[in-house]
């Protein structure tokens, strides 16, 4: 064996180990739950005029990402309903009277249970609104959110504003 082919297998053996690496050290579950976060953020950001269609199916998947009667407290000691349903038809009469809207995460952990099925995670999320009437406005609010696998999916079970940041 020459020189160059012992080089190609030394370099294909060390890539081989460092993907091993990598596959067996990320937490598949937690990059889930990060993923499905980073879906919701973008059904609910809002850039201008929507057409009442593009609305109708943004509530849907946006009920799409809580467990059934999941509960959301999105500022201290305010509460969606718990029905998906109700969620969906929330969502739709407070997107409405929104003309923009951004969300950034940040200092986001997930922690994934032994058992593979439920997750805690926090998250500090800074928002900026401008209504249709009215002055812009944003905040910063800390969450604890608790996930479930409902068959293969991370679903919210419950929000909890931890207050402003």
């Amino acid at each position: 064996m020459n020189t160059k082919s012992k080089t190609y297998i030394i370099l294909i053996s060390i890539a081989a180990v460092l993907i091993a690496t990598l596959v067996f050290q990320v937490d598949w579950d937690a990059r889930a739950v990060r993923k499905q976060l980073s879906g919701l953020v973008e059904v609910i950001e809002k850039e201008g005029r929507v057409s009442t269609f593009d609305s109708l199916a943004r509530s849907r998947k946006f009920s799409g990402y809580f467990a059934e009667n999941a509960k959301v407290e999105y500022l201290p000691g305010r509460r969606l309903p718990a029905d998906k349903d109700a969620l969906s038809a929330g969502f739709l009469s407070a997107w409405g009277q929104i003309e923009t809207l951004s969300i950034g995460l940040s200092r986001l952990e997930v922690d994934v249970s032994e058992s593979r099925n439920t997750a805690d995670s926090t998250v500090n999320a800074s928002v900026s609104v401008q209504f249709t009437a009215g002055e812009p406005s944003g905040d910063t609010q800390s969450y604890r959110i608790k996930w479930v696998k409902v068959d293969g999916d991370w679903l919210i079970e419950m929000v909890i504003s931890m207050g402003r940041v």
